[in-house]
């Protein structure tokens, strides 16, 4: 008996605790007079979904997109090294983003580089790390860590496009 009001009490906690974290999240939503369940996919349809992507070559000799018979692009304008050392990609309008990737290859996944980005409208930046540290691509010894004949990140953005 005194396992299950133990079991009971636990219970009841935790009910209270969600009723409580659902008020919040109603107060908040009313005191911000929007809905954060205003944006949801659902709402978005599939005729206004756009796909773009690519692929970004570090060559030896500097970077390129990378687009043949095998490899297109969708979307993308131009990239280069920016002057703090990022991937700058510039694209088509992109806004409003639904989501948005940068993924380094199988060349880069094996030397440990990770890649973390951040979406604007038409400009989006790479960033780049290896061993918890930022590489800076206008470092020729940081630039030398990501390159090679077929080193390359593979970028992706999915947007809500037209009314």
């Amino acid at each position: 008996m005194l396992a299950f009001r133990k079991l009971f009490k636990g219970i009841k906690i935790v009910g209270i605790s969600c009723m409580a974290l659902t008020s919040v999240f109603y107060i908040a939503e009313k005191v911000s007079g929007s809905s954060s369940f205003s944006f949801l996919s659902s709402q978005v349809p599939q005729s206004q979904i756009k796909q773009r992507g690519g692929v970004i070559r570090f060559d030896p000799d500097g970077i390129y997109l990378h687009a043949n018979e095998t490899h297109h692009s969708v979307g993308i304008i131009n990239a280069y090294i920016n002057h703090k050392g990022d991937l700058e990609i510039v694209t088509e309008s992109v806004a409003p983003i639904i989501t948005a990737s940068a993924n380094p290859d199988e060349t880069l996944a094996a030397r440990g580089i990770y890649a973390g980005l951040s979406v604007g409208n038409q400009k989006t930046i790479v960033s780049f790390s290896q061993n918890g540290r930022r590489l800076n691509l206008n470092s020729p010894n940081d630039y030398e860590k990501i390159s090679g004949s077929s080193s390359n990140v593979w970028v992706s953005w999915t947007s809500k496009q037209g009314s």
